[in-house]
Order: C-alpha cells, then structure tokens, then sequence
C-alpha cells in the first residue's frame, strides 16, 4: 500500500497547476473504455453517440470527454471544453470498428487523466464542484479486472480525485458497465476494489448494458 501511495503522490506532484478552475452550469460526462474482443462494440458506440450528439446538441448545458486507452498513446476526444477537439470522434469510433482490442497501460492512464482533469477540473482549489453534476462512467471487461486495473486505475483515481465528498453531496456518480453475460466480471463484494482498500466506500457494482 505504501508503494502505491508513492507512485499516486508522485503522478500528482509532477503535474502543472490547474488551468481552468472555474465552475460551469455543464454537466460532465467522462466514459473511460477498455476495449478487447468481448466489447460489445456496436451497442458501445451507439451508447458513446447519444452522448456526443447530447453534447453537440446542448452545448451550454452539456459537455464530455472520452478516453480509449491504447498502450502509451491514448485516444482523447472533448466535447465543449477548452480543449475541444469534437472532431477527432470519428478516429475514436474508427480505432472501435477496426481494432480487436487496444491495450491498457496503467501508467499513461492515471498520468493522462490527471492532466486533462488538471485542465478542466472537476473542483475548485476551495474544493467547490466546477460542474452542476459529473457523471463518471467506465466500460470494462474481465480482461481489465483480472489485471487488476479495478484497484490500479478505478479506485486510484477515486482516491486521487478525492470523489466520495461529491458523491455524497450529490455532484458526483461513478458507474461500471460490461457488455456480456458471457464475460461477466469477477466481482468480489469483499474487497471488490483491491486489497489496499484505496476507497472502502464505494458501493457501486459492475452492471451489463
């Protein structure tokens, strides 16, 4: 656990100082992917275009941002933030359809989201939300919880973004989704998030969609 706290305090340490702590009348949805040969990918990307056209459609209500892990170079598409690139969405859903699986590294991933929620973050320094909800997705699969990427990417960053005084004010909702009856996760009530037991409160459980 002491190994874990280091590497967490030196990712955050190494990061420059927020850019844009101000608060929004938005609603922020994050969908992080992990995407293998048992993603059902067609539902997947009709679930990610409801939310990008919502974005579209409902810009000064709505705002997103989605990430595709894909080994050192992640894919990262924002819907109405200042680092909008709504146009890279197309090579999101293209690097879907045509790759059977994209690869997660658990490094570049806690020190990518953390830059970009560096850059549009979720608090302000006095610890006030920046948007009127957060709503905080991941779609998974066994593959990602048996390398144990629940409690190496999950609950690191539920630690690392301190998310249980949102959720409990209500600002915040983390949901876990996989796509098959036939991959189903190997969640253990007991410790379902590893154990260091980063963020013993969370209740939330893997739901199919």
């Amino acid at each position: 656990m002491k190994r874990l706290f280091i590497i967490l305090f030196g990712l955050m340490i190494a990061l420059p100082s927020s850019m844009y702590a101000q608060t929004s009348n938005q609603e922020l949805s994050f969908i992080y992917i992990a995407h293998d040969e048992n993603t059902a990918v067609q539902t997947l990307i009709n679930r990610l275009k409801e939310v990008y056209y919502d974005a579209l459609n409902y810009p000064e209500d709505k705002a997103a941002i989605f990430y595709l892990p894909n080994g050192e170079f992640p894919v990262v598409v924002q819907v109405n933030t200042i680092n909008d690139n709504k146009q890279d969405f197309g090579k999101l859903v293209d690097h879907l359809q045509t790759k059977r699986s994209h690869d997660v590294d658990r490094h570049t991933d806690l020190v990518t989201i953390q830059q970009i929620f560096n850059e549009v973050p979720i608090i302000t320094e006095d610890g006030e939300p920046c948007f009127r909800f957060v709503d905080w997705n991941y779609y998974i699969n066994s593959t990602f919880w048996n390398l144990g990427n629940n409690e190496y990417i999950i609950a690191s960053l539920f630690w690392i973004f301190d998310m249980q005084p949102l959720i409990e004010s209500m600002k915040l909702k983390v949901n876990l989704y996989y796509s098959s009856e036939y991959d189903v996760i190997p969640f253990n009530s007991e410790s379902p998030f590893g154990d260091k037991a980063l963020c013993r409160s969370m209740k939330f459980i893997p739901m199919p969609y």
